[in-house]
């Protein structure tokens, strides 16, 4: 059997954990997200305009939730960025990762991949890097199928990153799904990313903070969850967090902000999901 990319692995892991979430919950989420598309295919960011971040989190929520038409839609709007150059380089990697999801030449998937590469390299030497080369792997892993040796030669390009003083919850998941999918142990990083549970819920972005955001629990728990740590700690409070986040079909940041979006939307069911699938495990 085919081994799956890591992006569709994550399609998977919340389609899967989605079904085990209540209707009241998922009815009106899938509203929030019909609601947020535009009528080029686009989803709106916070202030209601057309972005290849925001549609990102958009086309995982609507995979995660059956929704097939908005996903449609969206296919007709990646296409057309095709010919367009697409500005920031999280809007870049955002839209390779969904580009990367659609039928695609061979040359087409080898000039998408090398170009990944160059984006991340061209970043320079700072932290962010991990991030870089975790959005860049994965367009890399679905257009390649990247294995454990690849992978291994990538992150020795990296610094030894568990070195570096006060590393957010955020370059400690990427972390972890690397060192998975590298067929690298996952102990140490683990251990780093639990110690960024917060004593009232959640995850915070730095460890011992004692502030968590819905980002940091969302992306923490999945790392956690795909890597086989126990969650059973953690698992109770992170879920009453999230449960506080929800309004009207949407997750809230976590951090006091109102605003209701789709990537934090995201975030609430991918945390969800990855307390069910720990559970069941």
């Amino acid at each position: 059997m085919k081994r799956l990319s890591s992006i569709e692995t994550l399609i998977k892991f919340v389609s899967s954990g989605s079904s085990a979430i209540r209707s009241e919950v998922l009815d009106p989420m899938r509203d929030f997200v019909s609601f947020s598309q535009l009528p080029s295919g686009a989803f709106v960011d916070r202030a209601g305009n057309p972005d290849a971040y925001y549609s990102l989190f958009a086309f995982l929520s609507c995979r995660a939730l059956g929704l097939e038409e908005p996903v449609r839609r969206l296919e007709s709007y990646v296409l057309s960025l095709d010919r367009q150059k697409v500005g920031s380089y999280v809007d870049w990697s955002s839209w390779a990762v969904m580009r990367s999801l659609l039928p695609m030449s061979g040359a087409q998937k080898n000039a998408l991949a090398l170009k990944a590469i160059w984006r991340w390299l061209s970043r320079g030497g700072n932290a962010n890097r991990v991030y870089g080369l975790f959005m860049s792997l994965i367009v890399m892993n679905r257009l390649w199928g990247c294995g454990g040796v690849v992978l291994r030669t990538f992150v020795r390009c990296l610094p030894n990153p568990l070195k570096a003083a006060r590393l957010p919850a955020t370059h400690l998941a990427s972390l972890a799904l690397i060192y998975r999918e590298a067929g690298i142990d996952t102990a140490e990083v683990t251990r780093a990313l639990l110690a960024h549970a917060a004593p009232r819920g959640g995850f915070s972005l730095f460890a011992g903070s004692g502030d968590p955001d819905m980002l940091s629990t969302a992306v923490s728990l999945y790392a956690l969850s795909l890597t086989g740590a126990d969650l059973r700690l953690v698992a109770p409070s992170a879920a009453a967090f999230i449960a506080e986040q929800f309004d009207r079909g949407a997750f809230l940041s976590g951090d006091g902000d109102t605003t209701r979006d789709l990537e934090y939307t995201f975030y609430g069911l991918l945390g969800l999901c990855s307390i069910v699938r720990s559970a069941t495990r």
